[in-house]
């Protein structure tokens, strides 16, 4: 595929197809900007990362590479509707308590592309000197699978770190959703999801169904906007 032909920072004065103004950028960014060259044509594949070199991978080995001090264990959730969720966890090697704080992490990518071990050695860096568990959902993507799909799958990952807390070493009043991007917009639904089966009394009214509680939430760069008419959107 044809590398897109002009750099990023200049491309509003270069490319004659750009019609709408485009905000400066900070020319001090500029070389960091240029430097992520994208094909001229974008696939899914490639978003998706199909046969990008290793060091954009991420996998549970790179994770820990990053953390020595945390363990991971794989967890699915029981099917419903033919569907399992599953969930990698990353906690301490040796906790100071067996009630910890939880972090809920759900990828971003665009909610097209991504999967549970998505920039998680960058979050595991952002909490170093934070004791607790981070536990990862792995969600089906778009477009092979159409919203709500997606959410259903994270609130189930959540529902069941909340039921099984204990065996996860987690302090089920503190547990904290964070989520990126597409993940952000996801993050945003579970936790409505929640608030909303806490005021019914479980899912639909079901008083056996799970209702966790979710002590906040992180948005970072939350995908929330669906007018889709900001610069950076405009077709």
């Amino acid at each position: 595929m044809d590398p897109y032909p002009h750099p990023y920072s200049q491309a509003a004065k270069l490319d004659p197809r750009i019609k709408d103004p485009r905000p400066p950028i900070e020319p001090s960014l500029a070389p960091l900007i240029d430097s992520c060259q994208l094909p001229e044509d974008l696939s899914l594949d490639l978003l998706r990362g199909t046969g990008q070199d290793e060091i954009f991978v991420y996998t549970a080995d790179k994770v820990l590479q990053s953390a020595p001090t945390l363990k991971h264990t794989e967890y699915s959730t029981p099917e419903r509707h033919g569907i399992s969720v599953l969930l990698s966890v990353f906690s301490p090697k040796e906790p100071t308590s067996q009630a910890l704080p939880a972090l809920y992490h759900i990828h971003g990518g665009g909610m097209v592309a991504g999967d549970r071990f998505t920039a998680l050695p960058e979050l595991v860096s952002l909490l170093k000197g934070i004791e607790c568990v981070v536990v990862s959902v792995e969600y089906r993507l778009a477009p092979e699978t159409r919203a709500p799909r997606a959410a259903e799958d994270c609130y189930a990952g959540l529902a069941w770190t909340w039921e099984h807390a204990g065996e996860l070493g987690v302090d089920p009043s503190r547990i904290v959703v964070w989520g990126v991007s597409g993940g952000a917009a996801l993050a945003t639904a579970v936790c409505l999801m929640a608030r909303d089966a806490q005021r019914r009394g479980g899912d639909g009214g079901d008083s056996d169904a799970p209702m966790p509680f979710v002590k906040a939430q992180m948005l970072v760069t939350p995908m929330l906007d669906d007018r889709c008419d900001t610069v950076s959107e405009a077709v």
